[in-house]
């Protein structure tokens, strides 16, 4: 489901952490594959952060998105951070 602005959320049952990682990879993999071509901008990248957070007993809604958030943005400053 869309979650707010280019962000996207996704929830899985019966998928552990490694598992999602493992979908997550192969996604962003075969992604990269696909040419994308826009008529005013040419040809472009797209690419693709993202967190998991796997549901404890204690979680509620909002600290499952916390740390999938909070994942996400690692991985992108850490994209950042190679770029420069």
């Amino acid at each position: 489901a869309r979650y707010g602005g280019d962000e996207f959320a996704a929830i899985i049952e019966r998928m552990d952490r490694p598992m999602a990682l493992e979908r997550l990879e192969a996604f962003k993999k075969n992604l990269s594959k696909i040419r994308f071509v826009s008529h005013k901008k040419g040809e472009l990248r797209i690419t693709v952060s993202s967190g998991v957070a796997e549901a404890t007993g204690e979680d509620t809604p909002d600290t499952i998105v916390e740390r999938a958030d909070e994942e996400m943005y690692k991985e992108k400053n850490a994209k950042k951070k190679s770029q420069t």
